[in-house]
């Protein structure tokens, strides 16, 4: 799903994630205490700590509602 609001910089930053494609996914794991990060080519498990703050927002948390 792609989100109606702007993705924070600092979120990627804090996810590890080290490649260098335009668009990449984030999504929490079925447990949801990690995160997972993909660009198509390369997935990792990555901290959680920013998706969790991200996922809490208010204007967030409405679309992610299962």
């Amino acid at each position: 799903m792609r989100l109606p609001l702007p993705c924070p910089a600092q979120l990627v930053e804090l996810s590890h994630y080290r490649g260098d494609r335009r668009w990449i996914a984030l999504w929490s794991s079925p447990a949801g205490n990690e995160l997972i990060v993909s660009d198509g080519a390369l997935t990792i498990n990555a901290p959680s700590h920013g998706w969790s703050c991200f996922y809490a927002h208010p204007l967030v948390g409405v679309f992610l509602e299962p």
